[in-house]
């Protein structure tokens, strides 16, 4: 079944992985020495600060413990990293996302890391079980260890809504509530300013996995796992089409701004930054990027967000996914418990024990994001840990380029509810997104002649016979 997940806003994820501390900090390093392994990933060349943090960490561990990390060019996709699985050109350590952990253990495309994790102390029961269980075959072998998670939400350009003349008393943007009102502002601002009022992609996935929330509070459940194993697709309920006639409503308001059927989520997040639009679907690790002056940042104190709106019947949850750190099925015993106490005595994770030198990479991590004019903004813990409690704190002292309470509060407020919190769909759910997206295509292709009741019936067939597929395979 479905796991609801009721995670706990009262703390934050670690946000830099390449500040300083001092360089003759001691750690508390266990026994493996001397060995070099690789770790997917390297800091941004265009960012010579990053760069630099990534060569202060990698000889601050080196003199440490004798251990060398290899930075390797590396980006997880699934359908390339399956070759790589079988080819043993996997790096060490690497990041994943939460949706992948099932099928990577179902394939075989991994390692346990049980002993390892115990070797160096790991507080399993510290973790959301929840999470921490889809890192597990049915075994309860350990593959993986999740790190960081974050909530859907629908990024707003403060601007265009003042523009707009959209305010409340104080002068702040008087963002939405409901769908209803969505619709009626960005119709306000297309007619007022000429621009749009929703940036919307259905050219991949993305757009898929997007409506499955708006489905949710909808009071849909789009896929049943049943006792046996298998899954029964829902897409056609009544609740689904009421969902999906919402992007009908959209498509025909007018305040659409650009191509959804060619522009991805990036492509609408450009248009928000650059006032063309003034909502589009994002997530919490996303306004951080916005305000980056290495990517044509917006103004930070412009940037707001807001949880997805609550359905008709006051439905309000919110779509989240996070990330997590996978090992190579190739990884030595050594190589894992090096990567594994990497992680904890120099980037903070999974610990207690929090130092001044641990401290002191925070600060300078949350430094180096302001000199970028980068907005440093809490993630959703997936750990509970006094280091997590400590930088919950911390970091209000650097949020200088902000007004926190104004910009970000309510949606944080809204997400860490009870149950608000929800995982993705069962099943086969890649190939559910791509069948839904095919819907919206449709639809915004041609709003006015698009019967939805028809184009979800046809969904329906699709999704249950690969639903079928993915339980046969």
């Amino acid at each position: 079944m479905r796991k609801i997940l009721a995670l706990v806003m009262a703390s934050l994820m670690i946000l830099s992985m390449f500040a300083v501390a001092s360089a003759d900090t001691e750690y508390e390093y266990g026994t493996v020495h001397g060995i070099t392994w690789t770790i997917g990933g390297k800091a941004d060349p265009a960012n010579e600060t990053a760069v630099q943090r990534e060569v202060e960490r990698n000889e601050r561990y080196l003199k440490a413990t004798g251990n060398t990390i290899v930075g390797e060019t590396f980006s997880y996709d699934y359908q390339a990293v399956g070759a790589m699985f079988e080819g043993g050109q996997l790096p060490t350590l690497f990041s994943i996302a939460a949706t992948e952990p099932v099928k990577l253990i179902k394939n075989g495309w991994g390692r346990d890391i049980s002993a390892q994790v115990e070797a160096v102390g790991i507080d399993l029961s510290a973790f959301n079980q929840a999470i921490l269980d889809t890192y597990k075959d049915e075994e309860g072998h350990l593959y993986g260890l999740p790190y960081s998670a974050y909530a859907l939400s629908i990024l707003c350009n403060g601007q265009v809504f003042i523009d707009a003349g959209l305010v409340n008393e104080d002068g702040s943007p008087k963002l939405p509530t409901t769908w209803d009102e969505v619709l009626e502002d960005g119709k306000i601002i297309h007619d007022k300013l000429g621009v749009g009022g929703f940036a919307l992609t259905a050219c991949d996935n993305q757009g898929g996995w997007n409506f499955t929330n708006v489905a949710w509070n909808y009071g849909a459940d789009l896929v049943v796992m049943n006792d046996d194993g298998t899954y029964t697709a829902q897409v056609n309920s009544p609740e689904a089409v009421a969902a999906m006639t919402l992007y009908k409503d959209l498509a025909l308001s007018g305040g659409l701004f650009g191509d959804p059927t060619v522009d991805t989520r990036p492509n609408c997040i450009s248009h928000l930054k650059a006032g063309n639009a003034a909502m589009c679907f994002g997530a919490s690790d996303q306004p951080a990027k916005m305000s980056s002056t290495l990517d044509d940042g917006m103004d930070p104190t412009m940037v707001y967000e807001i949880a997805i709106p609550a359905g008709p019947d006051g439905i309000a949850k919110n779509l989240t996914g996070g990330s997590g750190y996978w090992f190579s099925p190739d990884a030595t015993d050594e190589e894992v418990i090096a990567a594994l106490e990497f992680l904890i005595y120099d980037q903070g994770r999974w610990t207690n024990e929090v130092t001044d030198e641990i401290k002191d990479r925070w600060v300078q991590g949350w430094k180096d994001n302001l000199a970028i004019n980068v907005i440093n903004l809490p993630g959703f813990p997936v750990y509970e840990s006094e280091a997590i409690r400590q930088q919950n704190e911390m970091m209000k002292d650097y949020q200088t380029n902000i007004d926190f309470d104004k910009q970000f509060a309510k949606f944080y407020e809204d997400v860490q509810k009870a149950g608000a919190l929800q995982t993705e769909e069962e099943g086969d759910t890649q190939n559910l997104y791509r069948e839904l997206t095919s819907v919206i295509q449709a639809i915004v292709t041609d709003p006015e002649n698009a019967d939805v009741q028809a184009l979800m019936d046809v969904c329906q067939e699709n999704v249950q016979l690969l639903l079928d597929d993915f339980v046969a395979g």
